[in-house]
């Protein structure tokens, strides 16, 4: 039955699944305007911060302003005044927030949740009147029914090289609490305000081994990957819950990928977490399963090795690339198993 599947179709499949496309889905607040807004240096700092100079900012979004949208935090923007190379030491957490409003004591404001999304010394080129992206090394699953988004800043050691104004935008419907002190000690209380920087949030995929997508059928489709498999063994991987007779990829890679947002390629909520070393196709039963088996040489040097797996199943009314993912799995070479 495979070979009902052409050349040219195997290639279109290929194509959507090496896609390098990076850009996640973003939402900006108040709006996507990024030159309006009078110029604040909280928290970023002026041309030349003492050493010693430290301040903290916490804005709220809420999740009217976000859309309602849930989804994996990746990046921050924001619109800075004048372009320049700015430096620092930065500190990003994220967390729900569903008070009435936001304490001036910053860590009432933080739940034992909170996820430290940035801690870094960052050397950050930015472009006057536009958007300018932070990434983040952990990112944030964020949930609207949890409350909206608090965005903790810290910053320490700033500087900037530009010639203009430092700051960043301003936008007067973002609340929020900022303190810009002298001090090496961690600052506790900050000043209300009404005013916070404009601000974009992109919401991405997540690290590791992330899930997939789902088809039209309103499923996504499930891939089954031991664990660990032992040298001169068979390795069996069970992919399900896709439609009967479509075209399945077994996409086999060496590691992970920062992931990769196919949503600009079609596939809203699709992304691809792997390297693709190899393409397996297969044709989907009329259970909508479909199951590849390789063998594992009886070889000592693979023990230890990670073998990365993630299906793409041809699905034309999932969206319109035309296909669903299966989430990412990984299964481990091991001598024996125990």
């Amino acid at each position: 039955m495979q070979s009902q599947w052409t050349t040219a179709t195997l290639f279109m499949l290929g194509a959507a699944l090496l896609t390098s496309e990076l850009a996640g889905q973003a939402v900006f607040v108040p709006d996507s305007r990024a030159d309006v807004g009078s110029c604040s240096t909280i928290p970023f700092g002026a041309k030349r911060s003492s050493l010693t100079i430290m301040t903290r900012y916490q804005c709220l979004l809420t999740a009217e302003q976000l859309g309602n949208k849930a989804g994996f935090i990746d990046a921050l923007a924001f619109a800075p005044c004048s372009s320049g190379v700015r430096s620092f030491e930065i500190t990003i957490k994220l967390d729900h927030f569903s008070a009435a409003g936001l304490s001036n004591t910053f860590d009432d404001n933080l739940s034992l949740s909170a996820v430290t999304a940035l801690d870094s010394f960052v050397s950050w080129g930015t472009t006057a009147d536009q958007w300018n992206w932070l990434g983040l090394s952990t990112g944030f699953n964020y949930t609207p029914a949890s409350g909206g988004l608090l965005i903790d800043i810290t910053i320490r050691r700033a500087s900037f090289s530009g010639s203009g104004p430092a700051g960043f935008r301003l936008s007067h419907e973002i609340p929020t609490v900022s303190c810009h002190i002298v001090t090496r000690a961690p600052i506790r209380f900050g000043t209300p305000s009404s005013s916070g920087l404009r601000v974009g949030v992109r919401f991405g995929c997540p690290r590791g081994l992330g899930p997939g997508c789902p088809g039209s059928n309103g499923k996504t489709p499930l891939l089954s990957v031991p664990d660990s498999v032992a040298i001169g063994t068979a390795l069996y991987l069970g992919l399900s819950d896709t439609n009967p007779g479509s075209l399945a990829i077994l996409v086999h890679g060496d590691r992970l990928l920062i992931p990769i947002d196919l949503t600009a390629s079609g596939a809203p909520g699709c992304c691809r977490y792997i390297t693709a070393t190899h393409l397996f196709p297969a044709t989907t039963d009329a259970s909508g399963k479909a199951t590849w088996v390789s063998f594992v040489p009886l070889n000592l040097s693979l023990v230890g090795v990670e073998l990365f797996y993630q299906a793409k199943v041809m699905d034309p009314a999932a969206n319109a690339a035309g296909f669903a993912c299966s989430g990412a799995a990984m299964s481990t070479i091991v001598e024996v198993i125990p």
